[in-house]
């Protein structure tokens, strides 16, 4: 296992911090369901009488890396030294190789269908691996991911101009075909995640186009999240009530239709 354990970490600090200062020794292998860093911040609840209860952090965490040699940089260049090398007064850091059953909770597998973890383990790889050519495929000949989702692009309130969602698409266009070949975009108008999808010819295009997005803060310190496609995620929202309403309109045309028919004289009452 690529895992290493980390103690001495500032409680203020959170994952992502974290994962962005631990990357410095290599690509992070990522969770199969967020496609998020595995990062784990140990920490216990704290019930406080004027909020209730909220996390604090205990300064250790659990990082696991793409890669065994990454592990080994890890412990050079961050055992015995500060977390943060721009504040002097930050705590000192110390780092190992993890083993989970020193901890007083073991590590849980979260129980993943085949294809999102298939999607993390070519995501991982992807970062580091991907082929310069035209062919869509990493090094090593394996098909490359070149679906982007991204969320919170727009409210619903925007979801509902036509002018709005018109000029976002040309945005995204403009900006995505600076990192590689767009071949479709797709805008989920009526997912309230305000979801919008970006199609590559090029994996590494789409890689650029995560990095690039995720996190980026919109107007309203709305935060993107980007990631790529699941492989099995619909994100189109049926409306319920609507389809709801439809169908009991067309029972009662139906019933209507069936009124005015003129029975055949055998099924008629007498």
């Amino acid at each position: 296992k690529n895992w290493i354990y980390v103690t001495g970490l500032p409680l203020d600090t959170d994952e992502d911090e974290v994962a962005h200062v631990f990357s410095k020794a290599g690509i992070l292998d990522l969770d199969s369901d967020s496609q998020k860093p595995k990062v784990k911040l140990y920490s216990t609840t704290s019930t406080a009488e004027d909020d209730g209860e909220h996390r604090v952090l205990k300064g250790d965490a659990s990082i696991c890396f793409a890669r065994p040699e990454s592990v080994d940089l890890a412990l050079q260049l961050f055992h015995e030294a500060p977390f943060r090398l721009e504040d002097p007064t930050t705590s000192i850091i110390q780092v190992e190789h993890a083993k989970f059953e020193q901890r007083g909770e073991a590590y849980q597998k979260k129980a993943l269908s085949w294809q999102k973890r298939q999607v993390a383990k070519k995501a991982a790889l992807q970062a580091v691996g991907w082929d310069d050519a035209d062919n869509g495929r990493l090094t090593g000949g394996i098909k490359g991911l070149t679906i982007v989702v991204l969320k919170h692009m727009f409210t619903t309130a925007q979801a509902k101009n036509d002018e709005f969602l018109e000029d976002l698409e040309k945005r995204m266009r403009m900006e995505c075909s600076e990192l590689g070949t767009v071949e479709k975009i797709t805008v989920f108008t009526s997912n309230p995640e305000g979801v919008l999808v970006v199609r590559f010819k090029e994996p590494n295009a789409a890689t650029s186009t995560v990095q690039k997005f995720n996190g980026r803060i919109l107007e309203g310190d709305t935060k993107i999240a980007a990631h790529f496609w699941d492989g099995v995620t619909d994100y189109t929202v049926k409306d319920l009530d609507k389809e709801q309403k439809q169908a009991e309109e067309r029972h009662e045309q139906f019933g209507e239709w069936l009124e005015q028919q003129e029975l055949p004289e055998e099924l008629r009452l007498k």
